[in-house]
């Protein structure tokens, strides 16, 4: 697992985790679009309610609306959990690497130096997580 976090002008914090897994990428996103992957992933919500331009709201009270989506390539959508004032943007990548699903977590939009190790272990667990499920 990787992990990058970089301060960009205008866009606040960014960070950046990412895990090559041993499953394809059609497999991965195949997880990844599933209610059982949209709940690791993002929380419980509806997969009717995960669509480009609908706002949603998890049961955990994460908020956000899905603003692009290309299949088996990447999807990028506005982010907040309930205890955050603002909306940062996730975006979600799956490439291949050799056959392997290499799967990239790039978060924007934080202006809270305090955030960038929230984040970071945010979404290593969340990897964490998907490498569980996925190894069942």
């Amino acid at each position: 697992m990787t992990t990058e976090t970089i301060k960009v002008k205008d866009l606040g914090f960014q960070v950046s985790v990412s895990k090559v897994f041993s499953v394809n990428i059609e497999k991965m996103w195949k997880f990844l679009l599933s209610e059982e992957g949209i709940a690791v992933w993002l929380g419980k919500i509806s997969i009717d309610d995960f669509e480009i331009q609908k706002a949603f709201l998890t049961s955990e009270g994460i908020e956000g609306k899905l603003s692009v989506f290309v299949p088996n390539c990447h999807l990028r959508l506005k982010w907040k959990p309930k205890h955050w004032q603002r909306l940062s943007t996730i975006e979600l990548r799956v490439t291949n690497r050799k056959g392997r699903a290499s799967v990239i977590f790039h978060q924007t939009g934080f202006f809270e130096i305090e955030k960038r190790e929230e984040m970071r272990t945010y979404w290593k667990g969340i990897i964490s997580k998907m490498n569980d499920e996925l190894t069942k």
